[in-house]
């Protein structure tokens, strides 16, 4: 579960030096730091994720959708929302936003 309000409504900022490209028919997204030339590419799950994240979604919507689409339990999907989110920030792909504007999506870079 959620540890508290602000977290669950925490959205994301993409990085200005992030490209990124999608292959919708493998449900594939291609991710490039430009500053560092790591790339990362997102498939399935992940790739939804990264679509959610790039509409503006809250942590809470992320969260529910996992737990929908696996049928697990809420803390599981938070926990997998958490790790997933940390790697992205790690790889210097999104960066922190308190909570969510309504109204405003992520950056596109």
């Amino acid at each position: 579960m959620m540890a508290n309000v602000n977290e669950a409504n925490q959205v994301w900022t993409i990085n200005s030096d992030i490209a990124h490209i999608e292959q919708d028919s493998l449900n594939r997204v291609a991710i490039l730091n430009l500053k560092i030339n790591q790339p990362v590419i997102l498939s399935r799950t992940a790739a939804e994720l990264w679509h959610l994240i790039i509409s503006g979604s809250t942590r809470h919507e992320l969260v529910k959708f996992i737990f929908e689409k696996y049928e697990i339990s809420s803390n599981e999907a938070n926990i997998h929302v958490k790790k997933f989110i940390d790697s992205l920030i790690m790889a210097k792909i999104i960066l922190s936003r308190s909570t969510s504007n309504q109204g405003i999506p992520a950056n596109h870079g």
